[in-house]
């Protein structure tokens, strides 16, 4: 099958956003069974701010998601659109930020 680049590049973003999504939708069920246990303040602040930057790491991944679609259906295959760069920003550091969190949490800092 013969498919320009542009659609293959958008297909590998949103793959991308997808593997990055399901990794923060994980490290979000663990880190809440985690904080449920933890009585430590400052872990616990750790945790929470994990859990937070996990959260909008997620909520990055959807809308990157829903832009995504709309744009494989209108045609356009334009990586550096601003409402699928912004969120996919969202999405990346958020999850990098989230996980540093989540190890300082589990070290006790």
């Amino acid at each position: 099958m013969n498919t320009p680049p542009l659609i293959e590049g958008l297909q590998s973003a949103l793959s991308f956003t997808r593997l990055v999504t399901t990794l923060s939708v994980a490290g979000f069920a663990y880190m809440i069974t985690q904080h449920i246990e933890l009585v430590d303040l400052q872990v616990r602040d750790s945790a929470t701010w994990a859990l937070g930057l996990l959260l909008a790491s997620v909520i990055g991944g959807i809308f990157v998601e829903m832009r995504g679609a709309t744009m494989l259906s209108e045609g356009d295959y334009n990586l550096s659109d601003g409402h699928l760069l912004v969120p996919g920003l969202i999405n990346v550091i958020t999850f990098v930020l989230g996980f540093v969190c989540t190890g300082l949490a589990l070290a006790g800092i």
